[in-house]
């Protein structure tokens, strides 16, 4: 394998790594920071699936901004540079979208199989999720540059915004969706409480039967959206030239 793709795999294998170790602190984060509603968009704010893909999306997007400016020191590199690296910030919303994508379709399928889902499965599957987009970024770095870079980066930046305003505004205004539930006490919504001392605090629990169940319209939407976007990109900047 070529000193480039290596070090390229070592930088995405390194990223893996910290993402386990990111998603892991903020899990705790708003707890860490007492709760602040101010910090909900940037931290779990309750034990439901959609908070959770935030242990994904902002681990991943953060390596990203962390992997430019190593690369950007690297005269060899350097994504401006002749050979250098390229779809940077393309291979980061792909990677972060297969991440999330995991996490989602392995809750909706053991919801619709069992009606249930299990924590070790969702575990495993958000592990299983970040090493695929490891690889897949590897893959997007070292490939060929894609075609029609003004609609690949368009599409990116508008990728990138949307699942960042739908992790900010579900924050504070909760779809009554399944996929936004707290699993523990079938709430929605800042629940305070303390997972690092044993502290447990009292919720309003409303009854399961009348919650939707699976992602609903606040789910899938966005994510369709972001995956049409990604096909575009991918349909667009593959083609090759007449």
């Amino acid at each position: 394998m070529e000193t480039k793709k290596k070090k390229i795999l070592w930088l995405e294998l390194a990223g893996f790594v910290f993402a386990l170790f990111a998603g892991t602190i903020m899990h705790f984060g708003l707890e860490l920071a007492g709760f602040a509603r101010a910090l909900a968009w940037l931290f779990p704010v309750n034990e439901s699936p959609w908070e959770h893909l935030k242990l994904s999306f902002y681990p991943v997007v953060l390596w990203g901004l962390i992997m430019y400016v190593i690369l950007q020191r690297s005269a060899h590199l350097r994504p401006s540079a002749p050979g250098g690296v390229r779809n940077v910030w393309f291979a980061r919303l792909l990677g972060a979208y297969v991440a999330i994508m995991t996490t989602v379709v392995s809750w909706s399928l053991q919801h619709w199989l069992m009606g249930i889902s299990i924590l070790a499965v969702d575990i495993a599957m958000m592990y299983a999720g970040l090493l695929a987009s490891a690889l897949l970024c590897w893959r997007l770095l070292i490939g060929a540059p894609l075609r029609r870079p003004q609609l690949v980066g368009r599409c990116t930046a508008a990728g990138l915004a949307l699942l960042l305003l739908c992790f900010c505004l579900f924050s504070y205004r909760v779809p009554g969706s399944r996929l936004w539930m707290d699993r523990a006490c079938q709430s929605f919504g800042i629940i305070e409480r303390h997972i690092l001392f044993n502290r447990h605090l009292t919720t309003q629990c409303p009854d399961p039967a009348t919650v939707p169940s699976l992602p609903g319209f606040c789910g899938f939407v966005p994510l369709v959206l972001v995956g049409g976007m990604l096909v575009v990109c991918l349909t667009a900047g593959n083609n090759k030239k007449p």
